[in-house]
């Protein structure tokens, strides 16, 4: 085993001091196969029994500065892209869009702002202090004694409440105190017992606010005073100063690609680089670098408005002609088609063949029926005043490739159609006959 899955074991909650319940289930008693329960379904209950290993480490171990939303872990550090996003695409459903950077920019930035935090508190660490301490009510030590001695005072009065309640009880049901006297004395004394659990709660999240950031504020000095001069970013520095960084969706300003990039170290949040100031000759070469680059679009743009319509019509030309060759060499080959495959397709219109030759059947097919219509017109045939039954084994095929009105035209199937009406027609005929005998 490799430091790294050592790393990933030291960050199981169990070595944290946690109980962790309902990993697996199991479909039947029968099986015995376990599936893996989701996250919702996994219950963890926290601190019930010693831990190995502090909560903060735990949970910072194993942890991959390269690692996805998705849970995996890039094998080419060259870039980093969106894992929603590789995710949704590879199920054809897109979530989010491209947010690729490099990784060389996100090292250069992460350098920068480790150093950037490290300077700044080093230079002036009462007000790094105090900046912490800026969004909790409580600002310094004494404020905090004299809301623990608020506590504790409020703390007593409270259980002096229920001792005088208990007492104002018995009185009442000794009856040495009056109902009347009784039900004034017991609501005032759980008003005020209200007031003072309201006032308790919130003393104590003020003390837990400002041991939270006190705790905060050391950890990060701890950190500051243990590196001195960063020059090269390692695993054991990102993972102890990162938190995490949000890469946002790039965006075209004024021809620039512009994108927005967080990052959020531990135990202080969000850091901001400060704005740098350009000098002139800076401004000059980002000036020129700007005019090249729109010089260059225009180029391109006049160019692609020239050229791209002779590409289309080339492209069209030759694709034309690749067909074309394709169709005549199906047609020299098509003598080869057994003839049974040629009957099927003109009685069912059905054919296991395909490709071209499948096409060159269709085309044939559709000129014949063509032909068929225009001798049909030839004759006083009007498809918007008639109705036409087509019946026989070449019914199937006018059907599928014909131009018609479904309305206005019937089709019979049966190969045996033209045979079974002159049938019927000779059978009328002769029973006719046969009344005009016998009335004669």
């Amino acid at each position: 085993m490799d430091g790294r899955e050592h790393c990933k074991d030291a960050g199981k909650p169990e070595y944290m001091g946690d109980t962790v319940n309902f990993r697996s289930h199991k479909e039947s008693y029968k099986d015995k196969k376990a599936v893996k329960n989701s996250s919702d379904e996994i219950l963890i209950f926290r601190d019930t029994h010693e831990s190995i290993i502090d909560r903060r480490t735990g949970e910072r171990a194993g942890r991959d500065w390269r690692g996805m939303p998705d849970g995996t872990v890039r094998k080419t550090p060259a870039s980093f892209n969106c894992g929603t996003y590789n995710s949704s695409r590879k199920q054809n459903d897109k979530k989010c869009s491209s947010h690729c950077i490099q990784e060389d920019a996100v090292r250069q930035i992460l350098l920068e702002t480790i150093r950037y935090a490290l300077k700044s508190v080093r230079m002036d660490e009462a007000a790094f202090i105090q900046n912490m301490r800026s969004a909790s009510e409580v600002r310094d030590k004494s404020e905090v004694k004299k809301l623990r001695t608020d506590l504790s005072k409020k703390e007593k009065r409270f259980a002096d409440l229920d001792l005088l309640i208990k007492k104002v009880y018995e009185d009442n049901a000794m009856g040495k105190l009056p109902d009347r006297r009784y039900e004034m004395l017991s609501s005032d004394y759980e008003k005020e017992q209200q007031e003072l659990e309201i006032s308790m709660k919130e003393i104590r999240e003020k003390l837990i606010q400002f041991e939270d950031d006190t705790n905060r504020t050391e950890e990060f000095l701890s950190l500051v005073h243990k590196y001195t001069d960063i020059q090269e970013l390692t695993p054991a520095i990102i993972n102890e100063f990162v938190d995490k960084v949000l890469i946002h969706k790039s965006e075209r300003i004024d021809g620039e690609r512009v994108q927005e990039i967080e990052v959020y170290l531990n135990f202080i949040g969000k850091v901001e680089l400060p704005a740098q100031e350009i000098s002139e000759k800076e401004l000059a070469e980002i000036r020129e670098k700007r005019r090249i680059r729109e010089r260059n679009a225009i180029y391109q743009r006049r160019r692609r408005a020239k050229f791209m319509p002779k590409t289309k019509a080339i492209l069209t030309e030759m694709d034309g002609a690749e067909k074309e060759r394709t169709l005549a060499e199906a047609r020299a080959q098509a003598e080869e088609l057994p003839a049974e495959i040629i009957e099927n397709y003109l009685r069912c219109g059905d054919t296991k063949v395909g490709g071209e030759y499948r096409q060159l059947m269709e085309e044939a097919a559709k000129t014949y029926v063509d032909k068929i219509f225009a001798e049909l017109k030839t004759h006083g045939y009007n498809p918007n005043l008639m109705k036409l039954y087509i019946m026989g084994g070449g019914a199937k095929v006018v059907e599928l490739v014909g131009d018609y009105d479904c309305d206005n035209v019937t089709f019979n199937h049966d190969i045996r159609a033209n045979a079974k009406g002159y049938e019927y027609f000779c059978y009328m005929k002769l029973r006719r006959q046969k009344a005009m005998a016998s009335a004669g």
